[in-house]
């Protein structure tokens, strides 16, 4: 995986040079290196097991929401091929990963895999896709602000719950962006969510009990994109944690999370430095 990690972070970082920054080099950077590898049809060989299928999931999140960033550097015929190849990778996550069966975190991943091509190459089909996978994966919270399946994780229950909140989340502000919104019941118990998992993350007894087990420390990578987003989101969510002065930074986000809330009213809370307790 190191080749294909060290790809994605470089040009996730150049896609988030040029939006904060308005770099066009770098964005020109990454335009050509997003089309080698589209030419090269990377990621759409034949794979041979079930983990090497799911790092296709989360690198082509982030190859799309790299490309969304810097679209308006690309010519025409780079767009063409940077899309096919595109599509094609969502395609295949759809297909494999987007059934009603399971729902995990996976479901949730593969539905932002759906939504970050659709936004980025305009395709309806693939919208209509991503609105069914985020749908189907938010009537799955319960009442509490559980997501169940992933109360079955044990020790690894709330780091599972900070994991499939990301997709989630950033998949709710594409949406919006495209003027797709979320229905009232998906926000609703997004809310849900975001309300437990903070919580939780700030004493985690009650999920040990659900789950059964003492939770290990889930870290802080995942917490801190959803946070980041819900804290424009949802700002009554109380989140027991300080968000740094950096937007939280994933290449399987295409580049900082700023990206996902710049629209929403024009603020910044990582440059609050805001501590909600």
């Amino acid at each position: 995986m190191k080749p294909i990690n060290e790809f994605m972070q470089q040009t996730a970082t150049q896609a988030t040079s040029y939006v904060d920054r308005g770099d066009r080099a770098a964005a020109r950077c990454a335009v050509g290196a997003l089309r080698s590898w589209a030419v090269g049809e990377a990621l759409l060989g034949g794979l041979t097991n079930e983990a090497a299928n799911k790092e296709v999931i989360w690198n082509t999140a982030g190859l799309a929401l790299a490309y969304l960033r810097v679209k308006a550097q690309a010519l025409p015929a780079e767009r063409a091929d940077i899309e096919v190849w595109l599509t094609a990778l969502a395609r295949r996550v759809t297909s494999r990963y987007g059934g009603v069966a399971g729902q995990n975190n996976v479901f949730s991943w593969v539905g932002l895999v759906a939504a970050a091509v659709a936004a980025a190459t305009d395709d309806q089909v693939l919208w209509q896709e991503s609105e069914r996978i985020h749908e189907a994966a938010l009537r799955t919270i319960d009442a509490q602000g559980i997501l169940p399946i992933e109360l079955q994780r044990g020790r690894r229950a709330l780091a599972y719950h900070n994991f499939a909140l990301v997709p989630l989340m950033v998949t709710g502000e594409l949406r919006r962006r495209a003027g797709r919104e979320v229905s009232a019941s998906g926000t609703e118990a997004l809310e849900r969510l975001v309300r437990f998992t903070g919580a939780m993350m700030k004493d985690s007894s009650l999920l040990a009990d659900l789950a059964g087990s003492t939770q290990d420390d889930p870290g802080t990578r995942n917490y801190g994109v959803w946070s980041y987003i819900a804290l424009v989101r949802f700002p009554g969510v109380k989140i027991d944690m300080r968000v740094g002065p950096e937007p939280p930074f994933d290449r399987w986000l295409g580049g900082n999370a700023r990206f996902f809330i710049e629209d929403a009213n024009g603020s910044d809370p990582g440059n609050s430095s805001r501590l909600l307790k």
